[in-house]
């Protein structure tokens, strides 16, 4: 009788920490895909401290997410800082990306 209650409360912790860790996972954060593009001037951009790539096309009306010649990466959701250099101009902005979804900027310099 003694064996079966804790058979019985080993399934039970068993089941708790399986649905622990289906929690966590499911809590993780998602990514939206960014794309930034500028009119003129090719621009380094920094996305958190880290070089993400540099504008080569310029574009006068809003490009498709991921065209070619624009800055294109995936980020967590939420409030990125983003540095922009060009020659010896350099701006520090920030970006609100929203999940699962394009997101794409301007750069207005």
């Amino acid at each position: 009788m003694l064996l079966n209650q804790i058979k019985m409360k080993q399934k039970i912790i068993g089941i708790l920490s399986l649905s622990i860790v289906v929690g966590v996972m499911s809590c993780s954060k998602q990514k939206g895909q960014v794309t930034i593009y500028s009119q003129n001037y090719a621009w380094k951009i920094y996305i958190d401290d880290k070089y993400i790539g540099t504008t080569s096309s310029s574009y006068y009306s809003t490009p498709d997410c991921g065209a070619d010649g624009c800055v294109n990466t995936e980020l967590d959701g939420g409030i990125h800082d983003v540095i922009l250099v060009s020659g010896s101009e350099s701006h520090h902005n920030t970006i609100d990306v929203k999940k699962n979804q394009c997101n794409i900027f301007q750069i207005p310099y």
